[in-house]
């Protein structure tokens, strides 16, 4: 039998360089990170979600409410310490085609690896694939949510049989699988019951490890070796500060070759006003962990379903501040292209879910 070593896994959210933090008062975004923040980001695999597109090209898109797009040289020194990113998110079409390809090609040249989006289904499920101390890992990554126009030439994982039949060929070959997920609702500590219930699906398909972002805030997680989710890893690098935006999740797992995952360790990286970044300690960190148990709990029992409709309100409401917005965003373009990402999970959600 061949022997192997566990490999350690490095994990964050939203990693946004565009905006507000490219125009921060440093010469690269490596330097918004402290000297511990640097340290922590150091492991046979370190991955994240990047939320913008790096270089120029494009033209900003009527189907996106914010545009995000970061500037290499100023991106590098930072993206350089990943060797994979998941690009499946609400912003990758943010300016077009010609910013995904010129966004793939920069990443590739770096040698960063990314997932989570193709010209075909097959190249958007497609994993990066690691062979490590005679241990094979494989990352994902897709959203349930997007922004590409409808004539993009550039497809997004979704959950579903076409992602994981990819990762149960994986499983077979002895693969540890990973998924990043980009889905639920923004800026509530709560995951909305319908991504609960996906989660409960995605468990079913064997992931080993699930790192779900797009709340923006922290939520709570569900550990287990042999299956463990993140709902909401939080905003790593952003340019927002308010509403607990302000904190992010860094996890450390080792996994072994038997699929599961061991010693995992969570700490929370706290944004400062002017955007550093560094590693809570002591009380604050004592405490940061104590409001994430209690957010754990109520996701255990099924509370955080009741937390999360109070805060909804309405789901008639909800649909149509959801559609004011788009319509502020982009006028009716951005609300027809809204009807052409509706699919059949969608609408069960909307319809039967709560």
């Amino acid at each position: 039998m061949t022997q192997t070593s566990p490999v350690l896994l490095v994990a964050v959210g939203d990693i946004m360089l565009g905006r507000g933090v490219k125009t921060a008062p440093v010469r690269d975004a490596a330097q918004l990170l402290s000297p511990e923040l640097l340290r922590a980001l150091k492991g046979d695999i370190v991955t994240g979600n990047l939320e913008c597109l790096i270089g120029s090209k494009g033209t900003p898109s009527p189907t996106s409410h914010s545009h995000f797009q970061g500037d290499p040289d100023f991106a590098q020194p930072l993206l350089s310490r990943f060797d994979v990113v998941s690009v499946a998110n609400n912003h990758i079409g943010d300016f077009g085609d010609n910013a995904i390809a010129e966004t793939l090609a920069w990443l590739d040249d770096i040698g960063v690896a990314r997932v989570g989006v193709g010209k075909t289904i097959d190249e958007a499920t497609a994993p990066a694939v690691f062979d490590i101390q005679g241990q094979k890992v494989a990352v994902f990554g897709a959203t349930t949510v997007a922004s590409n126009v409808a004539s993009s030439a550039y497809q997004l994982a979704s959950p579903g049989p076409e992602l994981y039949r990819r990762a149960a060929e994986h499983q077979e070959a002895g693969y540890t699988c990973i998924l990043h997920l980009h889905a639920g609702g923004g800026d509530v500590c709560h995951p909305a019951p319908a991504v609960r219930h996906l989660m409960e699906e995605i468990k079913a398909e064997g992931f080993t490890i699930v790192f779900g972002h797009h709340p923006h805030v922290l939520q709570g997680f569900d550990l287990s070796p042999r299956w463990s989710v993140f709902y909401s890893m939080g905003d790593f690098l952003f340019d927002k500060l308010e509403s607990g935006r302000d904190q992010a999740l860094v996890v450390t797992a080792y996994l072994n070759g038997d699929g599961s995952a061991t010693s995992i360790e969570i700490d929370i990286a706290q944004r400062s006003p002017d955007l550093h970044l560094s590693l809570q300690s002591g009380e604050a960190r004592r405490q940061g962990l104590q409001s994430l148990g209690v957010l754990s709990d109520m996701i255990i029992s099924g509370a955080s379903d009741e937390a999360y409709v109070a805060w909804r309100g309405s789901k008639l409401s909800a649909v149509l501040r959801s559609i004011c917005g788009d319509f502020r965003a982009g006028g009716w373009k951005a609300l027809w292209a809204k009807l052409g990402r509706i699919n059949k999970r969608k609408m069960i959600d909307l319809v039967f879910r709560r």
